[in-house]
């Protein structure tokens, strides 16, 4: 998550913010895979 902070922030600051549905995805991608967020039991 430190990297996609680093890029956010580093856009900003040049004046080239990056969509929102860009950082939600980051978001959701980065959550993916942590047990806390949920899970899906496949049978």
């Amino acid at each position: 998550m430190l990297y996609v902070a680093t890029l956010l922030a580093e856009s900003s600051e040049v004046g080239r913010d990056l969509p929102r549905y860009v950082e939600r995805d980051f978001a959701r991608y980065l959550e993916c895979g942590v047990l806390a967020h949920g899970f899906a039991r496949v049978r």
